[in-house]
C-alpha cells in the first residue's frame, strides 16, 4: 500500500514542470468539494475513486523527539479538512499515516541513550499519537512504519533510478536528476 502511494506522489511529481498548462481533471466520482489545485493555479473540484469516500495519504512524524508546536499544527489542519469532509459533506476519510521509525536521528539518540534504535522510535511514537489525542485529533484509520516496508521503497527507489529521474551519487546517496525533468 506504500509504495503504490508512493509511486503515485512520483507520477504527480513528474508532471509539476508542465502540468500548469495540461491540467486535467482525474475520472473519479466528483465531490463537488472545491480544493485549490496548485498545478492548475485555481480552484477544482475534489474527484475521488468511489462516491463519498476518499483515500488520503499523509506523511506521518519522524519519531526521534517529542512531538512540537509544528507538529500540532500541522495535524490540526489535516483533522480540520477530514473533519470537514465527512461531517459537512459526507465523505468517509481513509487516512493512511507513514510514521518514519528509522532515521539517523533516531539513531543518534539511541546511541546517546544506550538504547536500540526501535525503543526509541516506539517512545516518541506513542508520545506523537498521544499528544494528537490530548489535542482531539482523530487518528489516522492506519499508521504504517517505514521500518516495516524497507524493501518496497528500496525497490521504489531502483525504479526511479531506472527511470532516469535519480541517480546513484559515489557516497551512496540518491539524488533527484534535473537532467531527468527538461523543464526543471
Amino acid at each position: 500500500m506504500l509504495s503504490r502511494s508512493l509511486r503515485r506522489c512520483i507520477r504527480q511529481t513528474r508532471c509539476i514542470s508542465d502540468c500548469s498548462s495540461k491540467w486535467k481533471s482525474p475520472s473519479g466520482h466528483d465531490t463537488n468539494v472545491q480544493v485549490f489545485n496548485r498545478l492548475a493555479d485555481d480552484t477544482v473540484n475534489l474527484v475521488t475513486n468511489y462516491p463519498n469516500s476518499c483515500n488520503w495519504y499523509c506523511c506521518g512524524p519522524t519519531v526521534y523527539d517529542s512531538p512540537h508546536l509544528g507538529h500540532a499544527c500541522c495535524y490540526m489542519q489535516f483533522d480540520l479538512i477530514r473533519r470537514i469532509l465527512e461531517n459537512i459533506h459526507g465523505i468517509n476519510v481513509v487516512m493512511l499515516m507513514s510514521v518514519t521509525d528509522v532515521d539517523d536521528k533516531i539513531i543518534n539518540e539511541a546511541n546517546k541513550r544506550g538504547a536500540h534504535f526501535q525503543e526509541v522510535a516506539l517512545q516518541y511514537e506513542q508520545e506523537f499519537f498521544d499528544t494528537m489525542s490530548q489535542l482531539n485529533i482523530i487518528p489516522p484509520s492506519l499508521s504504517l512504519r517505514v521500518s516495516q516496508h524497507i524493501g518496497d521503497i528500496v525497490g521504489f527507489i531502483a525504479k526511479i533510478i531506472n527511470n532516469g529521474h535519480a541517480y546513484l551519487a559515489d557516497d551512496k546517496s540518491v539524488y533527484f536528476s534535473v537532467d531527468g525533468f527538461p523543464r526543471y
